[in-house]
């Protein structure tokens, strides 16, 4: 998260602005399967709400390496099920950060 904001002050000179993952997730996630606003404004907060619980137990890392593994993996060619194959191929980000989150909890 510091990353992200960082690099958005950063570029904050020369760019609008910056998305964040959320917006940046949903923005490839509808454009490929199409999203009414009302869906692309729940999968933003479905995304946020995500990170946020990423950040209470400490695993934003993990968060941000499936994120950056999703959006790599995406792919529009695949249909309407455009991040099924990105979920397969990201499964170990997936199962670092679920693992991360429930020792997080346990801490808790």
């Amino acid at each position: 998260m510091t990353r992200a904001i960082l690099a958005c002050l950063a570029l904050s000179l020369t760019a609008v602005g910056c998305a964040s993952p959320a917006t940046e997730y949903c923005d490839v996630k509808c454009d490929c399967n199409g999203c009414s606003a009302e869906n692309y404004d729940e999968c933003v907060i479905t995304y946020e709400s995500r990170l946020d619980k990423a950040d209470i137990y400490g695993c934003t890392n993990k968060f941000d390496d499936l994120h950056d593994c999703i959006m790599r993996k995406s792919d529009c060619a695949l249909g309407n099920n455009v991040f099924d194959e990105a979920a397969l191929a990201c499964a170990d980000d997936y199962l670092d950060l679920d693992s991360c989150e429930r020792d997080g909890s346990a801490r808790r």
